[in-house]
């Protein structure tokens, strides 16, 4: 999966990794390779890993998604977020971090200012700066 560029891990990698570690864990949420435009389906899938990532116990998900036209879909990364609560709790520790999508939007500057203004609960970014790779192989 790595030399996809990451994809959602399985469920007994997760569950192995919390075994094995007490570190924090960010599950990648990615369905599948090339570009971060998805379908219905593809985001009801990632919503429901998500929620059982929330379930499981991780500190929270790495998550991205842009339009067709390579700005940051809003819409869709306002559902992601929401498939993440817990009816009746209000405890809401649960990390996002928004990915290297980034840096394969239309204007990495304009997307920062899209999350920083209308995600809120995006608490991470991960860039390369827009480079290709964030480190060469």
């Amino acid at each position: 999966a790595l030399t996809e560029g990451g994809l959602t891990p399985s469920l007994g990698l997760i569950q192995q990794a919390q075994k094995l570690t007490q570190l924090p864990i960010h599950v990648l949420i990615r369905p599948r390779r090339g570009d971060f435009v998805y379908s219905p389906q593809e985001i009801e899938l990632m919503q429901r890993d998500i929620a059982f990532c929330r379930a499981q116990g991780v500190a929270g998900v790495v998550i991205g998604a842009l339009t067709p036209e390579g700005t940051v879909d809003v819409q869709t990364m306002k559902k992601l977020i929401k498939s993440a609560e817990i009816e009746g709790k209000e405890d809401f520790s649960f990390e996002f971090t928004f990915h290297r999508a980034i840096d394969l939007s239309s204007n990495l500057l304009e997307s920062l200012e899209v999350i920083l203004l209308e995600l809120p609960d995006i608490s991470r970014i991960l860039t390369s700066g827009g480079a290709n790779q964030a480190y060469p192989h």
